[in-house]
């Protein structure tokens, strides 16, 4: 094909018909590591920043028990398609980005709560054109990613190849 260049990448279509869910409540100032048995991969579920209820973080009602942030698509983008995800000594900051507004007065201690599957995944070429095209494969994800959010079995992600 003359003057036009293709570009051939590899992503993963998750299918969760085999998954273990993990759930976990992460202090600040802890590591949070999620992580998979060989050959499945990190699906981010939810997470929450807050102060959601008293447990293993929270042992004091200051009156705010229940505000949170959705900090779903951070850890998503930090976690998704990786067979383990690590931060280390977790802090506000590592959720600054977050367009998702805090219900949580600033100043008041929080922790994280984590809701991931570990799904096996299937390999599958996806091709698309340059720039000649005006087309980006970002934007073909995302509205791949949109079209089949209406089911619950099947989603694109990003998987790392390392």
């Amino acid at each position: 094909m003359d003057g036009v260049e293709m570009y051939s990448f590899l992503f993963f279509v998750i299918s969760v018909v085999s998954c273990i869910l993990a759930s976990e409540e992460v202090c600040f100032g802890q590591d949070f590591n999620g992580r998979c048995t060989r050959g499945d991969y990190v699906l981010m579920k939810s997470a929450l920043l807050g102060r959601m209820e008293l447990g293993g973080c929270l042992d004091t009602d200051l009156g705010y028990i229940g505000c949170h942030q959705d900090v779903t698509s951070r850890m998503d983008v930090l976690c998704s398609g990786r067979s383990s995800c690590r931060i280390q000594k977790m802090t506000k900051q590592d959720f600054d980005e977050v367009a998702a507004p805090n219900t949580c007065p600033n100043g008041l201690e929080l922790y994280l709560d984590v809701d991931y599957e570990c799904v096996q995944a299937e390999a599958l070429p996806i091709t698309t054109l340059n720039a000649e095209t005006g087309v980006e494969l970002n934007n073909i994800l995302w509205f791949i990613e949109k079209a089949l959010s209406f089911y619950n079995y099947v989603r694109w992600i990003d998987i790392d190849s390392g």
